[in-house]
């Protein structure tokens, strides 16, 4: 119980309870009293029942903290199912579900769609234009890869954006070609040289963001970390009453770190819009072979990733943020972009002096062990999605190598042993929001058929109870927010989730099959129903 708030009820006398929930299995607590927004007690819940609390016997339910994704794409997500949706879909019936979109679409309208992954089809090639030419007719369409850095676009689309041969790659992406012509395929900065057209309604009706808020709370998502291109919306919906989650939004590295200082301070106290760290990139991914590292990739030796900033002026960039008192989180996967970025932040600190900072490195997927300690010694935070090992094992060796993967692959379990600060994160759209699929990678390394038997390098491997933790105290403290939520105390926002099935004790199978029975959020119950 905060001082403040243990004050509070020392002036104002024993409060009472409006909902006590009991008879469950509570993480970290022994039953939950709530008073308004906020958990009043957490053990010897009867001093708080008064005449009209609602008491609610669970019945052996699981209750934890609503789960806060660390590393989302909130509008993303919802625009992606509104959108054209071609995930887990052969090539195939891709080019069919894009030839009926393209029929469907109104005149000078663009096709857009997301969630091809060349990894599931035969050769595991690249697409060409020319897999997408007889199927579009004259209408422009552009497919973004599962992870969101490779577009794979028509001709009418190349043409329309102005990309030809002499188009020369920018400096963080790359255009490729075939045999001298554009193959249709734009790896990250190359993808801002396309035009953007008026899109075609070719998924779910709806508001894409009202679409994503209903799918955070069937899922007992209640916090959430995401770009911040949608901020205004977030304001709109709390000041309406409809904002069902807490929103850390994340600036851009690189833009003005004193405007942003000033928009934190204007948001700090806000209690669910709050201005977050500001977001850079230091390579692409590993699935489309963007990632940076020190060595070649084992099944192209030509390569080694694609760096988006010099040393200097990631240095640069970080030390101006550092300055000014922000938070800074960066996209690194391979082993080289998480070293910059590390020494980024190393500079940052001879440059600015020791504070509690709490950077951040997401993804951290492939990384040289010797900079585990590194993370510790330089307090950053390693923000990781341990789904994406759900889909990344089937290829993550052929990519980069047995030795790479052993070493350095996905190391959460170090990171814990180490003493780094660990949070959770689905990176949704890439992967789907659902906690509890998260959860059981998290715990098994394996697809969700169970492979490989044990688990993939199980040693890395969490326990339910780390895993849990790092999804919500650990993510909040990811945000600046553990002292008003991440975990069921007095004092702290009463966003919780009931689960049918106890966490602690069950399978993996079971995890995976584990349901939301309700969501509460800032006290209300915002998704399902608690029962009797």
């Amino acid at each position: 119980m905060s001082l403040m708030w243990a004050f509070l009820l020392l002036l104002q006398g024993e409060e009472k309870a409006d909902l006590v929930l009991r008879n469950g299995v509570f993480f970290h607590a022994e039953g939950v009293a709530i008073r308004g927004q906020k958990i009043l007690a957490t053990r010897d819940l009867e001093r708080v029942v008064g005449p009209a609390t609602r008491i609610v016997d669970l019945a052996g339910r699981f209750v934890c903290p609503g789960f806060n994704d660390a590393h989302l794409h909130f509008g993303g997500g919802g625009r992606s199912l509104t959108g054209l949706s071609v995930v887990g879909l052969s090539l195939k019936e891709t080019q069919e579900k894009v030839a009926a979109a393209c029929k469907e679409a109104a005149g000078g309208e663009w096709v857009y769609g997301r969630g091809w992954d060349h990894t599931r089809w035969p050769g595991e090639r690249f697409p060409n234009r020319t897999d997408l030419d007889p199927f579009t007719g004259d209408v422009p369409v552009v497919l973004t890869r599962v992870d969101g850095h490779v577009a794979w676009v028509n001709s009418k689309a190349l043409e329309l954006s102005g990309i030809t041969r002499q188009t020369p790659s920018p400096s963080d992406g790359e255009i490729l070609k075939e045999g001298g012509e554009l193959s249709g395929i734009l790896q990250e900065g190359a993808m801002g040289l396309l035009k953007r057209g008026k899109g075609a309604r070719t998924g779910k009706p709806g508001n894409p963001l009202d679409l994503a808020l209903e799918e955070a709370r069937r899922l007992g998502i209640t916090s959430i970390q995401t770009g911040g291109d949608y901020i205004e919306s977030y304001l709109r919906l709390y000041a309406e009453g409809t904002l069902t989650v807490r929103v850390s939004a994340w600036g851009v590295l690189g833009a003005d770190p004193s405007a942003w200082a000033q928009l934190n301070s204007k948001y700090a106290a806000h209690p669910q819009v709050r201005q977050g760290c500001l977001k850079g990139f230091a390579d692409g991914t590993l699935g489309s072979g963007t990632a940076l590292f020190f060595d070649p990739y084992a099944d192209d030796p030509s390569k080694m990733g694609i760096a988006q900033w010099t040393q200097e002026d990631l240095d640069a960039a970080v030390v101006a943020a550092d300055r000014a008192g922000l938070q800074i989180a960066v996209h690194a996967i391979g082993d080289r972009g998480i070293a910059m970025t590390l020494d980024a932040y190393e500079r940052a600190r001879k440059a600015n002096g020791v504070r509690d900072s709490r950077h951040r490195i997401e993804h951290v997927q492939v990384i040289r062990r010797g900079d585990v300690p590194r993370f510790k010694s330089l307090q950053v935070i390693a923000s990781v999605q341990p789904c994406h090992v759900t889909n990344d094992q089937r290829w993550a060796e052929k990519r980069v190598g047995f030795r790479r993967c052993e070493e350095g692959g996905y190391l959460w379990k170090s990171f814990v042993d180490a003493g780094v600060p660990l949070a959770i994160g689905t990176d949704w759209p890439v992967e789907p929001p659902d906690p509890m699929a998260n959860l059981y990678a998290a715990v098994t390394r394996q697809t969700l058929e169970g492979k490989p038997e044990g688990g993939w390098f199980p040693k890395e491997r969490l326990t339910i109870e780390q895993a849990i933790e790092a999804y919500t105290l650990g993510s909040a403290y990811a945000e600046f927010w553990d002292q008003e939520k991440g975990s069921l105390e007095p004092g702290k926002w009463a966003d919780l989730v009931v689960l049918d099935t106890n966490l602690l004790k069950a399978s993996p199978k079971e995890i995976l099959k584990a349901r939301v029975l309700a969501t509460i959020f800032n006290g209300k119950v915002v998704y399902g129903d608690l029962g009797r």
